[in-house]
């Protein structure tokens, strides 16, 4: 892959944070990722300073981590204009949106990378990263909602046993 534009054939994958080994098929012996994939390079765990500049070097982001509420290295893959291919779990849909696209089973990421490849520029121009002050809004705008759900009676008999076991027990 060629930061901007994919090109068909030319594309390999970093691995960042994590290492593996994949046992041969043909014997019982361990082999690096290196080892049995040309096109895949290990990169080691680098600082998060470190890996805006690493993310810039590809095009695509593949997480396929599992109840991830809010992913911090999607978030910076995004934020650098990498659009995702992503496991529909966790927080990952929400984040996303139409940056990229869900796989439910590993089997489907090639079928995905095909789609995100095809359509790169499109799927690059959809990323959107909320600003803070709009997840502020989002955040202050469902404490209001549920505060209109709770039944005021609810609240007050809360707020009248919290009072209560503020007070401090008589010493009499």
């Amino acid at each position: 892959m060629h930061r901007g534009r994919i090109i068909r054939g030319k594309a390999a994958l970093s691995i960042n944070g994590w290492t593996n080994t994949w046992t041969g098929a043909a014997s019982n012996t361990r082999l690096s990722t290196q080892e049995r994939f040309h096109h895949i390079k290990h990169l080691p765990a680098v600082p998060s300073e470190e890996l805006a500049a690493l993310l810039r070097q590809h095009d695509i982001y593949i997480t396929a981590s599992e109840r991830d509420p809010c992913s911090n290295s999607l978030v910076e893959a995004l934020a650098c204009g990498l659009p995702a291919v992503y496991l529909n779990d966790g927080g990952h849909p929400e984040i996303v949106g139409l940056g990229g696209l869900p796989f439910e089973k590993r089997e489907d990421i090639p079928g995905q990378l095909e789609r995100l490849a095809t359509h790169y520029p499109q799927f690059q121009r959809l990323i959107c990263i909320p600003t803070i002050e709009e997840i502020a809004k989002t955040y202050l705008h469902v404490m209001k909602q549920m505060l209109e759900i709770i039944p005021k009676t609810t609240r007050m008999e809360a707020d009248s046993a919290t009072a209560e076991s503020l007070v401090p027990p008589s010493t009499a």
